[in-house]
């Protein structure tokens, strides 16, 4: 089983800067390719940025979870890229002094409403779907992978810890930067191999599991339906 043993700190820094990040990556985008179709069924690249600020902004405002990801894609339909690229760097700035206000009972609990996910990790989440998302829209946009090796190297960490909570067979994930992770748990082993972005993309459904050696099902969101549209 691998666990993400980082202390509150670092996963503060993490967070806030792939958030603040987002921010500059996006800014000089066109609004014409806000309505690009993107790899996330029925969503253009302004509904993946609008899920994206919109669940940072429910973190720090204590309402994540009301809002489902599909409603959180249509919640600004008239926004620029400026706006986006304000809004992210905003989260990022608000986002700190949330998380550090938070006392330590909660961090060392599960994640609001996710039994069996440290409350670390689910911060840790927003990383993940930084990576994944901001992939997405480059791919939308027809440009160049601009993510960090960092939220992709987390992305992949985060993706092992969810093959355990949702009892994936065990797995021995080799990847090409030497790092191997293990998860899951019983039944006969699996071995996943490919680049640390073969592997987020195949574990999220964004291209065929046999490109990391994987079975048809190993998309998380084909087993987890908290994140149904994603």
């Amino acid at each position: 089983m691998t666990l993400v043993h980082w202390d509150k700190s670092r996963i503060i820094d993490e967070t806030c800067r792939e958030y603040s990040q987002l921010g500059d990556r996006f800014a000089d985008i066109s609004v014409r390719e806000l309505d690009n179709p993107t790899r996330c069924s029925g969503w253009t690249v302004r509904g993946v940025l609008a899920h994206l600020l919109a669940t940072g902004e429910d973190v720090i405002d204590g309402t994540i979870g009301t809002r489902p990801p599909d409603v959180q894609a249509l919640a600004y339909p008239q926004a620029t890229p400026q706006f986006f690229a304000s809004g992210f760097r905003s989260v990022a700035q608000r986002l700190r002094p949330h998380l550090e206000s938070l006392d330590d009972a909660i961090w060392a609990a599960d994640t609001y409403g996710v039994a069996g996910q440290p409350f670390g990790v689910g911060v840790l989440t927003l990383v993940h779907e930084i990576a994944v998302h901001a992939d997405d829209v480059d791919d939308a946009l027809g440009r160049r992978v601009l993510l960090s090796d960092s939220a992709v190297t987390i992305s992949t960490e985060w993706l092992s810890t969810e093959f355990d909570r949702l009892d994936y067979p065990r797995t021995r994930i080799v990847l090409s930067t030497g790092q191997e992770l293990t998860a899951g748990s019983g039944g006969e082993e699996m071995m996943l191999t490919g680049t640390p972005l073969d592997f987020m993309r195949a574990a999220t459904g964004r291209i065929d599991a046999e490109v990391v050696g994987g079975p048809a099902d190993l998309n998380i969101y084909g087993r987890d339906r908290r994140h149904e549209g994603v």
